[in-house]
């Protein structure tokens, strides 16, 4: 009898070792996700109050859509007429497209030259979609 009670004694403070370990992490992680929801929410409620209004005088309010062209004039597939007509086009074309989900479409042209005037040119030059010469 008195060995059963012993095993029943180990046994139990394991399971009581266990439900109190239990309990604890529940409350703790109960305390903390309260108290980060009320973080949250006071977080939300900042950026409400400081979110500055629109402006009337832009020119497009809302979310844009950006385009990056990165093209060289020595690159053989950069200066392809097909390829610079389509980039010429490609801002055109995405108006388009997303003109509904977007407030603006706009392209930006890299130029990976060494000189700064042929990269400019060539931008230049695919902007109206001509061959490079």
């Amino acid at each position: 009898m008195a060995t059963v009670l012993r095993k029943f004694a180990r046994h139990g403070f394991a399971w009581f070792a266990l439900l109190g370990s239990a309990a604890a992490s529940y409350v703790a992680v109960s305390a903390w996700q309260d108290g980060r929801a009320t973080r949250l929410a006071a977080v939300n409620a900042t950026a409400q109050s400081t979110i500055a209004p629109l402006n009337p005088f832009a020119s497009a309010n809302g979310t844009h859509l950006i385009a990056f062209v990165i093209a060289a004039s020595d690159c053989g597939w950069s200066t392809r007429p097909g390829t610079m007509k389509a980039i010429g086009e490609l801002r055109e074309t995405m108006q388009l497209a997303y003109r509904d989900s977007f407030a603006q479409v706009s392209v930006i042209g890299v130029a990976l030259d060494e000189d700064l005037e042929t990269g400019l040119s060539f931008l230049k030059d695919i902007e109206i979609g001509r061959a490079h010469v």
